[in-house]
Parts: C-alpha cells; sequence; structure tokens
C-alpha cells in the first residue's frame, strides 16, 4: 500500500478508451487527495491523461489478441507493474483487465479491488456452440478473479448485473449499477436541429456489432424508396484483431456505397451531433452506450437495438425508438418514420436531453464511483 496516501490504479485494454470514458473520474480522485495511475496500451491520448495529473504506464496487451504467449507476458507484465506501484485500490475495466487484474490482485493481496464489467459481449449474448464452451472457461476464472475480499462490481445495466451474478453463481455478490460513463453537458449542448435535408448519423467503432452493415443496408433501402436523407458512418477501424472487425474489401465496399458517407475516425462528436438530425446505433449488445447518451444530450432522437445496455441509455417511445437486432427492413422502417415526423423527433430529442440531466450527467457518474472507492477505503482503513 502506498503510504497514507491512497492510490487509484486503474487498468483498462486502451489509453484512448480511458480518456474517453473513465479520465474525469481520475481527475476527481487527484482533486480529493489521492494518486491516480493508469496502466493501459499507450496511444496519442497518453500526453492528455498525464496533462490530467496522472501517472501512465504502458502496458503491452493485445486486448482481443488470442496469442498465449502474448496474453502470459501481458499477465506477468500486469503483475510487476501492479507489485511496484503498490496500490490501495485497482480499478479493472473491460474483460482481459478484469480477469487478469483480478487474479493478481489477489495473489498480491491488494487491498481493494473495483471490477467494471462495462458490458458482457458476444460469449455472454449469444447461445452458439463456440460461446457456450468459452463461457464454460471463462465462467471459473471470473469467479476467481472477482472474488477479492474487499471489492465491488459495477455495471451498467440491469440485465448484465443479473446475468453475470447468475453465471458465477453468486446472485448476493455486492455490486452496484451506474449507468455509463456520464457526459459533461458544458460540452454536449442542446442545440436545435440543422435546417435542409436530414442527416442520419451512426457513430461507432467499425465492427460488426455495433450494427454498421445494417446501417448500410438500411440507407440503401431508403435511398431506393426515395427518402431524401444524408447517412453518414463516423468511426476509425480500431478493431484489428476483433472477431467482429471487418476485412478491407469490406471497408472499401462501405466507401464506395453511394448510400452512405464514410468520415472515418471523430473526436468532435459533439459537433457532428449537433449538425445531425437522428442518431442510430443498431449495435448487437453494449454495457450502456455513450454515443446514445451524447445523442440525448445534444437534443437528438434516436433509433437503437432492442437489447440490454441500448434500451437502457433511452426513454423507449419517448426519446427514441428500439428495432430488433439485425433486422435492416425494421431499422429503416423507425428511421423513415422519425424522419416524416418533424416534431415528434424533436419532441424525443428534447426528451432526451432531460433524461441525461436528470440521470447521466458526469458529476452523478463521477460521485457515484467515489462513493464505491469510499467503501472500499473504509473497510481498508477502519
Amino acid at each position: 500500500m502506498s503510504g497514507s496516501t491512497p492510490k487509484i490504479l486503474f487498468v483498462t485494454n486502451d489509453a484512448w478508451f480511458f480518456e474517453s470514458h473513465r479520465l474525469p473520474i481520475a481527475v476527481r480522485v487527484i482533486a480529493d487527495g489521492m494518486e491516480a495511475v493508469v496502466v493501459a496500451h499507450g496511444d496519442e491520448s497518453v500526453s492528455r491523461i498525464s496533462a490530467a495529473g496522472c501517472k501512465f504506464v504502458h502496458w503491452n496487451l493485445s486486448p482481443r489478441g488470442r496469442s498465449l504467449l502474448s496474453d502470459a507476458r501481458a499477465f506477468f507484465q500486469l503483475m510487476s507493474i501492479i507489485k511496484r506501484e503498490k496500490p490501495t485500490i485497482v480499478h479493472l475495466v473491460t474483460i482481459k483487465p478484469v480477469l487478469y487484474g483480478g487474479l493478481i490482485s489477489r495473489l498480491l493481496s491488494v487491498p481493494g479491488c473495483v471490477y467494471a464489467i462495462s458490458g458482457l459481449g458476444a460469449i455472454f449474448s449469444n447461445q452458439g456452440t463456440v460461446e457456450s464452451m468459452l463461457r464454460r472457461v471463462i465462467m471459473p476464472l471470473y469467479k476467481m478473479a472477482t472474488n477479492h475480499q474487499n471489492s465491488e462490481l459495477i455495471f451498467q445495466n440491469k440485465h448484465n448485473q443479473d446475468t453475470f451474478k447468475q453465471f458465477i453463481g453468486n446472485p448476493d455478490r455486492s455490486s452496484t449499477l451506474i449507468k455509463g460513463s456520464g457526459v459533461d453537458l458544458s460540452e454536449y449542448r442542446y442545440v436545435s436541429e440543422p435546417t435542409g435535408v436530414p442527416v442520419v448519423t451512426l457513430a461507432a467503432r467499425l465492427l460488426k456489432d455495433k450494427g454498421i452493415q445494417e446501417f448500410a443496408d438500411a440507407a440503401s433501402i431508403l435511398l431506393n424508396r426515395g427518402v431524401d436523407a444524408k447517412f453518414q458512418i463516423a468511426g476509425g477501424n480500431l478493431g484489428q484483431g476483433n472477431p467482429a472487425a471487418f476485412n478491407q474489401q469490406e471497408i472499401t465496399s462501405f466507401q464506395t456505397n453511394p448510400a452512405i458517407s464514410m468520415l472515418g475516425h471523430r473526436k468532435d462528436i459533439s459537433t457532428l451531433f449537433e449538425g445531425s438530425n437522428l442518431v442510430v446505433l443498431p449495435s448487437y449488445h453494449e454495457g450502456l452506450p455513450k454515443v446514445l447518451v451524447e445523442a440525448g444530450a445534444c437534443g437528438r432522437a434516436v433509433v437503437t437495438s432492442d437489447v440490454p445496455g441500448c434500451r437502457d441509455a433511452i426513454l423507449p417511445d419517448e426519446s427514441g425508438l428500439l428495432v430488433p437486432v439485425g433486422d435492416a427492413n425494421a431499422l429503416a422502417d423507425a428511421i423513415q418514420s422519425l424522419l416524416l415526423d418533424d416534431n415528434r423527433r424533436k419532441a424525443m430529442g428534447k426528451n432526451g436531453r432531460e433524461l441525461v440531466e436528470n440521470t447521466m450527467q458526469i458529476e452523478s457518474v463521477v460521485e457515484q464511483h467515489m462513493g464505491v472507492y469510499r467503501k472500499l477505503l473504509n473497510g481498508i482503513f477502519s
């Protein structure tokens, strides 16, 4: 343990993800007189994380790689980092950090541990033979990794919370429900929709399970119906090594599709949504997608999949519409219905803004995390 000053050590896959989804929590940790250390695969976000006052430690992790040798090296490197840093609390985010960091924290007797289960992914949501086999392998590891004596599980939606506890066979396990990563309302402002040809936007990494193909198909359907609208996809091809990643031929097919515009990776999501009339996310599974919260903050109605996480981010039929996952025709119908009904679409946007103001502001999300830390610190120092 790090003397009298508590140290929170965050472990996640990528620096960019930490900056996007967890940095405000680390800033608050520092403001409250504690130390914040971030362990992740380094990228261009490192300088901004460091500028915020965090110590950054590069972790040579392949988040979606399947090399046993590479994973073993990542495991022992993380063990070395945690042993050297001597954190008071380790905060683990996403699958590999939870599995590796959880086991290591128990082996090294780290005083406190937070497991952020941001989404259950295809292994839990799909019912295929491969997924079933993987669950049988992974769940005992999950159970061991998350069985720290002084710890807390954090989930983003109730379905994931209940499902995970069922799989690990411990329905009474201490856990907290925190709806997403929050949004800064000073950055994501409520503004009126643009006039002219309506703009429909999907913002997500270019992965199959984000519903990219269904969105492209829906855009083609609506183009053939004569619907006057612009369809655009904002997202980078950051899924290398991910089974859900598109190959280059598939990416090229999107780039040459006359029904959609490919914008590439965008950081100015608030500006992007301010210039949009409707936001769409036909994802297959989510924890609680930040992009839908950002859309609501900007006063934009949404169309998204009727799956856990997505439906938790909206008020169904009040701030957005839900469609069956993987159904491009239903997606096209929902998009068209809102494009043709300005009053309903704009009313949904206002409802979305109110939802975010009431339940998903960044200040509330940060304070809930601080409550988890205080609970664990009381267990350590009492």
